[in-house]
């Protein structure tokens, strides 16, 4: 028989001491903290939207099942995601009318100057100052416009060719350190009038292309750095100056175009190419040979360009 048989069985038990309750108040108020930030910032949210992203919140929360139906996948912007609201696009047009007025105020400035140089010379009379008559400064819509027009007696390309003539020469040499002071880029345009260029295959848009890049060369050589200059274009007699006489002797010119720098294309002068030729014209004369223009000359002996 066990020792321990028939001895009282004691069981022991601990009473339990339970600490106080805490409590969950900073729970409640945390919970409203978050839920006034969360609103504080929707309403920060919808003040930046436009009136037709209000009305597709409104419309949202009004009919949820019935707008996500009535709504193409897509079409709903409420501002996130790419969408621009309507504070940024106030702010981006306010932006792009400041750089706007600034860029005009530098053109214009470069107008003044290349007209003081035009008036002084001109001053000094003389053949120099003869061809300088011909020599248009004007705003546009495209930006600053610097024209080298042909007249009766001022010539600045020998007859059919693209052979700069030595005062015309002379006058570019003038021109380019108002060009170089600028520091702005430009497009080297061509023209002529719409008389037929004859024989060979060699035409106005050669003949016009010729002449751009003649001067586009002889504005390097006089000082100009070359990456001012965003290339040269062809028009022959596209663009007329004189659209009523297509033959008059002021649609054969070279223009200086100066664009206007545009935000809203991202573009500035530094953005833009610098290589000084266009590479459709370099292209066109890679692909295409034609014979130069000064062996047509005779064959057209009672044109003028």
């Amino acid at each position: 028989m066990p020792m321990n048989e028939g001895a009282p069985i004691i069981i022991k038990k601990r009473k339990k001491h339970d600490h106080g309750h805490h409590g969950g108040a900073w729970k409640v108020a945390y919970a409203d903290f978050v839920t006034a930030m969360m609103a504080f910032f929707l309403v920060m949210w919808i003040m930046g939207l436009s009136d037709g992203e209000r009305a597709s919140v409104q419309g949202y929360f009004n009919d949820p099942m019935g707008f996500m139906k009535s709504t193409p996948k897509g079409r709903v912007n409420l501002g996130y995601a790419g969408g621009r609201s309507r504070s940024a696009e106030k702010g981006a047009g306010t932006a792009l009318a400041v750089e706007a007025d600034r860029d005009r105020r530098q053109l214009d400035q470069v107008k003044e100057d290349l007209q003081s140089f035009v008036q002084t010379q001109g001053g000094k009379g003389g053949a120099l100052a003869a061809m300088l008559q011909n020599v248009e400064i004007r705003l546009t819509d495209e930006g600053l416009e610097v024209e080298f027009i042909e007249g009766k007696g001022v010539a600045y390309f020998e007859l059919g060719s693209a052979n700069i003539t030595p005062a015309a020469r002379r006058i570019i040499g003038e021109v380019a350190p108002a060009l170089t002071k600028a520091g702005r880029v430009f497009f080297v345009d061509g023209h002529t009038d719409a008389r037929n260029y004859a024989g060979g295959g060699y035409d106005n848009f050669d003949l016009s292309a010729d002449r751009a890049q003649a001067v586009k060369r002889a504005i390097i050589v006089s000082g100009v750095p070359s990456k001012q200059v965003l290339g040269v274009r062809a028009f022959a007699s596209a663009r007329l100056r004189n659209p009523a006489q297509p033959f008059a002797d002021e649609n054969r010119r070279v223009t200086l175009v100066m664009p206007f720098r545009r935000a809203e294309l991202n573009q500035s002068a530094e953005a833009l190419p610098t290589n000084p030729v266009s590479q459709d014209t370099e292209r066109m004369r890679s692909d295409i040979r034609v014979p130069a223009a000064p062996e047509l000359r005779h064959a057209r002996p009672k044109a003028d360009h």
